[in-house]
C-alpha cells in the first residue's frame, strides 16, 4: 500500500523531472520532458473530468427530487380526522373572514393533534394573508408547542414574536390544544385547562383573516406529521374550562364560531366546514407551498444541515483549486475557485424556490462558501497539492499502461 510520503515523493518528481515509481512494477517511468508535459496535461484533464463530475452531484443533491413532490395527506376513515405524512398540506380555497366585530373582540384556535414523533420543528398550523406585515403560525417544535407571529416578508430585521410551552407533545399521543385571546395576550390550553397566560404574543381576529394552511407552512418547506381530527376556529375567547366547539364534533355553541373541520367526508380532496360561511379546504395532489420565501435569512437552528452544507463542498474547493492552479496562480485561482462555489450554492438555492419540498435558505449558501474555503486552502498545502498531482498521474498512468496491454493483447 502506498503511503503519503510515496505520493509526495511522486509529486515531486514529477515536478522535477525526475522518475516516477510505477506501480505495477518494480520499474520506473522516466518522465522526459515530453513525457512531463503529457502526464501534466493527462493530470489536468483527470482534475478537469472529476471537478465537473462533483459539480454535477452537487447539483443532483441540492435538487433532488427534480419534480413536484406528491401530497401525502391519507384520511382515516369518516371522522377520524387525517394523518399528514411529510410532505403534506392542506390549503383553504379562499380566505377566512371574520365577523363583524369591536375592537375589543377576541378569538380562539382549537386543534386536535397526534403527533407522529416529538422531535423536528413544524407547522401544524397558520393563518396567512400577503398584505399584512405578520400571520399567526402554531407550531411544533421537537416536544414543544410553538406560538409565533412570523414575518410575511421574513427578510425584515424585526423579530418575530414567539412563545414556547414545553412539553405539549408526545409520540402518538393525543392532544386537544386551544390558543385562545386573552387581554393584551393569549391563554394556552391543553385538555381544556389552562396550563399558561403570556403576554409574549398577542392574537386578534384580524389575526385569522387570511388563507388557512394546515400541515405546512405558508412561506417555506416545513411539512409535519401527525394526525388531525378537528379544526375549530372562534371569534369569541374562551374562559376556564369552556371551549368553543365540542372535540366530538358537535356543534353546540357554534353561533359564534368561524369555521370548524371534523373531517366527516372521509375521503376525495375537499374538507368542508360544519359552520356556515367557513371556506372549504382543499387536499392538492401536488405538495404546495403558498408563497414560498426566496433565501431566507441566515439561522443556526439546524446543525446538521450547516455540517452537511460545509463538508459537502469541501472536496469542490479541493478540486477545482488543484485544477486551475495548473494553468493560474494561487491568488487567481483560489479566487476563481471561490466565486465559483458561490456561483453554484446560489444557482442551486435559486432553483429550490421552484421545488416545494427545498427550502431556499442563505444559510446554505453561507455554509457552502465556508466549505468552498476550507477545500481551497487545503489545497494550497504543499503535501496536499502534492498527493492530488501525483494521485492523477498515477490514475492516468494505470489507465494508460491498460490501454497498451488491451491492444498488444489484441
Amino acid at each position: 500500500m502506498l503511503r503519503t510520503a510515496d505520493y509526495s515523493a511522486a509529486g515531486s518528481a514529477f515536478k522535477k523531472g525526475g522518475s516516477l515509481p510505477n506501480p505495477t512494477s518494480d520499474r520506473t517511468v522516466d518522465l522526459t520532458p515530453t513525457t512531463r508535459m503529457n502526464h501534466t496535461r493527462a493530470g489536468r484533464r483527470l482534475k478537469g473530468t472529476a471537478s465537473c463530475a462533483l459539480l454535477a452531484g452537487l447539483f443532483c443533491a441540492g435538487l433532488w427530487p427534480f419534480g413536484a413532490a406528491d401530497n401525502r395527506v391519507k384520511w382515516n376513515g369518516p371522522g377520524a380526522g387525517v394523518s399528514f405524512v411529510s410532505p403534506a398540506a392542506i390549503i383553504s380555497a379562499e380566505p377566512l373572514r371574520i365577523l363583524p366585530s369591536s375592537p375589543t373582540s377576541l378569538c380562539t384556535v382549537q386543534l386536535l393533534v397526534t403527533p407522529h414523533y416529538a422531535t423536528g420543528k413544524a407547522t401544524i398550523f397558520a393563518v396567512y394573508d400577503v398584505a399584512r406585515p405578520e400571520f399567526l403560525s402554531i407550531q411544533q417544535s421537537g416536544p414543544d408547542l410553538l406560538v409565533a407571529r412570523e414575518r410575511t416578508n421574513p427578510h425584515d430585521l424585526v423579530r418575530p414574536a414567539k412563545l414556547y410551552v414545553d412539553d405539549v407533545f408526545h409520540q402518538r399521543v393525543p392532544v386537544l390544544l386551544t390558543i385562545a385571546s386573552e387581554g393584551h395576550g393569549i391563554n394556552v390550553l391543553l385538555d381544556q385547562k389552562v396550563i399558561i397566560h403570556s403576554n409574549r404574543v398577542s392574537l386578534s381576529c384580524d389575526d385569522l383573516q387570511g388563507t388557512v394552511v394546515l400541515g405546512t407552512s405558508p412561506v417555506d418547506d416545513a411539512s409535519w406529521e401527525g394526525q388531525l381530527r378537528q379544526v375549530a376556529i372562534s371569534q369569541t375567547s374562551i374562559s376556564g374550562e369552556r371551549v368553543p366547539a365540542v372535540p366530538d364534533g358537535s356543534t353546540s355553541g357554534t353561533e359564534q364560531a368561524l369555521a370548524i373541520y371534523n373531517f366527516r367526508e372521509g375521503s376525495g380532496n375537499v374538507v368542508r366546514s360544519s359552520v356556515p360561511g367557513g371556506p372549504v379546504l382543499n387536499i392538492p395532489s401536488r405538495y404546495t407551498i403558498l408563497n414560498k420565501t426566496v433565501l431566507t435569512p441566515p439561522s443556526l437552528d439546524n446543525s446538521e444541515d450547516i455540517l452537511v452544507n460545509i463538508f459537502g463542498f469541501v472536496p469542490f474547493g479541493l478540486l477545482v483549486m488543484s485544477f486551475l492552479s495548473d494553468t493560474a496562480g494561487p491568488g487567481s485561482a483560489a479566487g476563481c475557485t471561490f466565486l465559483l462555489g458561490a456561483a453554484v450554492s446560489l444557482a442551486i438555492e435559486l432553483a429550490q424556490v421552484h421545488l416545494s419540498v427545498r427550502s431556499s435558505d442563505l444559510t446554505d449558501v453561507i455554509t457552502n462558501c465556508l466549505g468552498t474555503l476550507i477545500g481551497l486552502g487545503l489545497c494550497s498545502l504543499r503535501p496536499v497539492a502534492n498527493c492530488l498531482n501525483a494521485v492523477a498521474v498515477r490514475i492516468e498512468t494505470l489507465v494508460t499502461r491498460t490501454g497498451e496491454v488491451s491492444r498488444v493483447s489484441g
